[in-house]
């Protein structure tokens, strides 16, 4: 896995959402119930995603959060930008070497570079309304 748990539970929330009308609020302890996601866990997701102005969200009975941005114009690379996981694909070295560049490069370097580069062009280019399970 590249990513920590936070973020593929952040995506497949997020998807979850995009598969509703615009301006919808879902209660988090319905995505959590539907998705197999411990509840309280992705609140603190949630809470990063509108802080982020990822999500949006309000209090009440009709509350929950909802997406903040039209999932055909939100890419995966502007939502693992938001999460913060970034990081662990554009800067780290795969083997987690503190030193890997130039003439101190791990055995994979090259080749997760371009591997990197390539998961990063693909995430610009998808939208989070493509991820929707239909």
């Amino acid at each position: 896995m590249l990513y920590p748990r936070s973020v593929t539970y952040a995506i497949d929330s997020l998807s979850f959402l995009a598969g509703y009308e615009p301006n919808t609020f879902i209660k988090v302890k319905t995505i959590a119930s539907e998705l197999g996601i411990p509840e309280h866990y992705l609140g603190k997701i949630f809470t990063s995603l509108v802080r982020k102005k990822i999500t949006i969200s309000a209090k009440g009975p009709t509350g929950g959060v909802a997406l903040a941005q039209d999932p055909a114009k939100l890419t995966l690379y502007a939502i693992l930008e938001a999460l913060d996981a970034l990081e662990q694909i554009e800067e780290n070295c795969v083997l987690g070497l503190n030193s890997c560049s130039g003439d101190e490069s791990c055995p994979f370097h090259n080749e997760w570079g371009q591997f990197r580069d390539k998961l990063s062009s693909i995430a610009r280019k998808t939208t989070l309304a493509s991820l929707v399970k239909h």
